[in-house]
This record gives structure tokens, sequence and C-alpha cells, in this order.
């Protein structure tokens, strides 16, 4: 856990900052991540879909070049820091595997089991891509 100081500092840093359409679930794991340094297993796989979604990643993009700019605003506060650098490899992930089949393969398969089993987004048009 980071310290009540670092707390203040990330707060600071973070208020106001807005990254809709993002959903809250990704923002959620976003700043879990960054306040405790647990990643969510499903956290990879959500990132992948956001960068991989035309509508959202531009916004994707934007939360990416946020965090490795709060990355460096943060480098003196050594547990803060640590978490924040967790937070941009696991949000860069899909930049960085960007093209490689098997890592394409891999999030493919985890979205398709999902959509294939929940009925609720089976239809909408940011999950067809994973039927194909």
């Amino acid at each position: 856990m980071i310290s009540h100081q670092e707390q203040k500092l990330y707060d600071e840093l973070t208020e106001g900052c807005n990254f809709m359409p993002l959903p809250d679930k990704l923002l959620l794991m976003v700043e879990n991540c960054n306040l405790t340094g647990e990643i969510h297993p499903e956290f990879p796989f959500i990132c992948y879909h956001f960068h991989s979604y035309s509508y959202t990643k531009q916004q994707y993009e934007m939360l990416c070049n946020f965090h490795v700019k709060l990355l460096n605003k943060v480098q003196q506060h050594k547990m803060l820091s640590d978490n924040v650098a967790n937070t941009v490899i696991v949000l860069r992930e899909p930049l960085a595997h960007s093209g490689q089949s098997e890592y394409e393969d891999k999030n493919i398969a985890y979205w398709k089991d999902i959509v294939e089993n929940t009925p609720e987004i089976r239809f909408r048009s940011e999950f067809r891509k994973y039927l194909i």
C-alpha cells in the first residue's frame, strides 16, 4: 500500500481526470493498480479490448500517455512509482505486442469465450469481432 503522503499526491495529480468513454470497470482496475500495485487477472484482457476497439482507442491511448507522465511526476515516491509503473506496463501491453499472433490469439480466445457465454454482449457491435 502507498503512504498517506503518496495518496495525497496521487489525488492531486489525478483530480479532474476524465477518460470518457472508457468504462468505470477499466478505470477502477487502473486506479486499484496505481494504489495497491495489484493487477486484476482480467486487466490485461480488458486493456487489449479497449485498445483494439476503434471507438475507445484514442481515449485509451490518452490514458496510457497520462500514466507515462504521471510516472515521471511520482518518481521520488517509491511505492507509488512502482505501482504506477506496473499500471503503465499493463496499459501499454497491447501496444508492445501489436501484430504478434500469439498475443492476439490469446486475447481473441479469451474474449470469444466471454462473448459466447454472455448473451447481454453477444450482439453488441464492439464484441462481434471476437465471434468471426
